[in-house]
C-alpha cells in the first residue's frame, strides 16, 4: 500500500498488523511481519527501501533490539558466527515505536544511537516518497490528499500509480 502522509502510513501499518494477528507489541514479533529498511548499510548489503524479514527477536533496551535478518528471497544478512549460528543484527526500535506513540523529538534525541544500528520500520504501507524507484506486481494507492498544489498532487499520483509493474 502506498500513501502520501506518515500519519496515514502509521494507521495503515497498525491496522494491517492487527488483521495479520501481530497485535500486542509495538515492535516486530517475528516471521511474517512486513519490514522495510530505512538506511543503506553497504557492509551488510542493506539498501534503503529493501524489504526484510526479522526472526529470533530479542529486546535489548528501550532504544534497540536484536534480530536475525534475511532478505525477501531468504538470504541471511549479517552472516554467521563461529558456531555457525546466524548473527543477530542490532536494530533501532524508535521507528517501530512511533507507530504506537509518535515522538517528534525522537530523531533529534537518538541520532547518536541510530548511527550504530540498522534502521527499519513496518512496511505494510509505505509513503510514495519511500516507494520511488521500486515496482511491485500489486499496488494499492491510498489517496490521502497529499500535495500542496494541483501540480504537486498530480506528480504524486503519477509516481504512486506507476509503482505497479
Amino acid at each position: 500500500m502506498i500513501c502520501g502522509k506518515n500519519a496515514t502510513r502509521f494507521s495503515l501499518n497498525n491496522a494491517m498488523r492487527r488483521a495479520a494477528g501481530f497485535n500486542g507489541s509495538a515492535l516486530p514479533t517475528g516471521p511474517g511481519e512486513k519490514v522495510i529498511c530505512l538506511k543503506n548499510d553497504n557492509a551488510l548489503g542493506l539498501l534503503n527501501g529493501m524489504f526484510v524479514r526479522l526472526d529470533d527477536i530479542e529486546q535489548v533496551d528501550d532504544e534497540h533490539f536484536r534480530a536475525v535478518v534475511t532478505s525477501e528471497e531468504g538470504e541471511l544478512i549479517g552472516g554467521k558466527n563461529a558456531k555457525g549460528k546466524a548473527n543477530k543484527l542490532p536494530m533501532y526500535a524508535g521507528h517501530f515505536l512511533d507507530h504506537e506513540t509518535l515522538d517528534l523529538e525522537r530523531d533529534e534525541r537518538d541520532w547518536r544511537i541510530k548511527k550504530r544500528l540498522v534502521e527499519a520500520t513496518f512496511g505494510w504501507a509505505i509513503t510514495c516518497h519511500k516507494a520511488q524507484g521500486s515496482q511491485w506486481e500489486n499496488v494499492i494507492v491510498i489517496d490521502d490528499g497529499w500535495g500542496h498544489s494541483r501540480e504537486q498532487r498530480a506528480q504524486w499520483l503519477y509516481t504512486a500509480i506507476t509503482r505497479r509493474k
